[in-house]
């Protein structure tokens, strides 16, 4: 991507939301005048691709020629291989977080859908909470109760805040998505 680009992305996460529900860009500028960027697409509405290379590529193209930005022009001219298809997918909630003397962290306790970008940081927090309670100097039974009984209930909040958030993106236009998106989503003047 272009320096005047990166420059104009900063250190900030952005993301381009169509004015037609169920697509949108993620740009995550690197230091390096490298980008980090994904397509969100709603394939009941946006159609659907399969997994080889060219054909994705082609559908990428498609897509963000939709989205009609400056910064997605420049872009879709640097797609290059490999390009890869991530199916999102719902998975139900686990309801056990530690057997005998092991204990679950991160995407190994929880998988969140991408839409509440929550991921790493309750990923930390899983490994505070297991901390806090080494601390307490506790039985493992009693660390498996508190600790289920500390993350469990975040861990079922924020998972259902995935699939509203990927509700409301599949069926919201853009600039009402935006608005009733969290704040790290809010629109840039």
């Amino acid at each position: 991507i272009s320096s005047e680009i990166h420059s104009l992305l900063g250190n900030s996460f952005h993301k381009i939301v169509s004015n037609e529900p169920g697509l949108s860009l993620g740009l995550l500028p690197l230091s390096n005048d490298n980008v980090i960027w994904y397509l969100q697409v709603d394939r009941s509405r946006h159609g659907n691709t399969t997994f080889l290379s060219e054909e994705l590529i082609q559908f990428t193209h498609q897509k963000l020629a939709v989205l009609n930005h400056p910064w997605v022009f420049e872009i879709s001219q640097k797609i290059c291989k490999p390009i890869h298809l991530w199916d999102g997918k719902k998975m139900n909630h686990f309801n056990i977080l530690a057997e005998g003397k092991y204990f679950l962290f991160g995407d190994a306790a929880h998988a969140f859908l991408p839409f509440t970008s929550q991921g790493a940081n309750a990923a930390l927090e899983d490994v505070d909470c297991f901390l806090d309670l080494i601390d307490q100097n506790l039985s493992l039974s009693e660390m498996k109760y508190k600790y289920e009984k500390n993350r469990l209930p975040v861990i079922h909040q924020i998972a259902e805040e995935g699939l509203t958030y990927a509700e409301t993106f599949c069926n919201t236009p853009g600039i009402e998505f935006i608005d009733k998106a969290p704040s790290i989503w809010k629109k840039e003047s």
